[in-house]
Parts: structure tokens; sequence; C-alpha cells
């Protein structure tokens, strides 16, 4: 059972600002996913109240539930090899969560504790950072680990994910 959970607390946001973030996920004025040039774009085939499918890479998913400034739930399609959800909600405080929870199966069983876990660790720091920066609030980056250094130079690049998703549909 993969559960994952990260939390970060924005102190001086206002929570209806924060929560707007979580409204452009996925959307062509996403404002929440990192815009780094670490991670395939995400991409969402409409808006999140039509239960949109989409996702970032090879990463595939369709949202099951959104609750307008306050939660996006994505259902992992089985190809992924995870059955589950991933969450991007807004708590009080105000403190935005990402949550994953689910089975491994297939090639996803030893792909997730040795690299997915890892990248995706980042991804969600990233993805924070973003949302700071989109809330006008200096951030002060830090450099990846080794280990995820190592394999975002090894496996595919953005650009190489987002061609393979495009040829998925």
């Amino acid at each position: 059972m993969v559960v994952n959970v990260h939390e970060r607390r924005y102190p001086d946001a206002d929570p209806g600002e924060l929560g707007a973030l979580i409204d452009t996920v996925g959307s062509p004025h996403d404002r929440l996913w990192p815009a780094n040039g670490r991670w395939p774009a995400m991409r969402l085939d409409g808006p999140l109240d039509e239960h949109p499918a989409g996702g970032h890479g090879m990463v595939r998913y369709h949202v099951e539930e959104h609750v307008p400034g306050e939660r996006v739930v994505f259902r992992f399609e089985p190809e992924t090899g995870i059955d589950g959800v991933h969450v991007i909600e807004l708590l009080p405080g105000p403190t935005l969560r990402h949550s994953i929870r689910g089975r491994t199966h297939g090639s996803m069983r030893l792909a997730w504790p040795l690299a997915v876990r890892w990248l995706h660790e980042r991804c969600i720091v990233d993805l924070f950072d973003q949302a700071a920066s989109s809330l006008g609030r200096p951030i002060e980056p830090t450099r990846p680990s080794a280990w995820v250094r190592f394999l975002l130079r090894v496996g595919p690049s953005p650009e190489r994910e987002d061609a393979w998703a495009s040829r998925q549909g």
C-alpha cells in the first residue's frame, strides 16, 4: 500500500487565492503545476468540473471529484500501475496538501520504491514552490537530491514524456 502525504503551510496567504490555484491545475492557465522544466506538463482534456481525463507524461488519471477552491481528486488509470487516487486540497492554516493513496501493481511495485516515489516527492516540492511563486511569495529553491538528479538525467525528459502522452490520446 502506498500512502504518501505532503503538506505546506502558507501562513500569510489568502485561503481563497490559494484555493483558486487548485482550480487552475491541468488547464492552459495552470498556476499550480511546476513550470520549472523538470516535469512533463499536466494536461486535462476539459475543465475540472467535467471530470476530464489526462495526466502528466506517462502518468494517466481522470478527475473523480472537484470541489471548487477546495479539492481535486484524480483517480489513476490502470495502466499507471497504481490502483488509487491522488488529491490536491486546501486545508485550514491555510495549507496545501497533496496525497497519494493506493496499491501498486505490475512494474510499479518495483518502480515506486526505486524511482517514482523519489521523483514524485521532488515534483511536489516544486509544486508547493510554484504555489508560493504564484501567490507572489519569494521562495528559496532547493536543489534536488543526488538520486533525483540522477533519475532526471537518465529518465525520459519532459519533452519526450509529453510527446508520448500526446500519442496516447
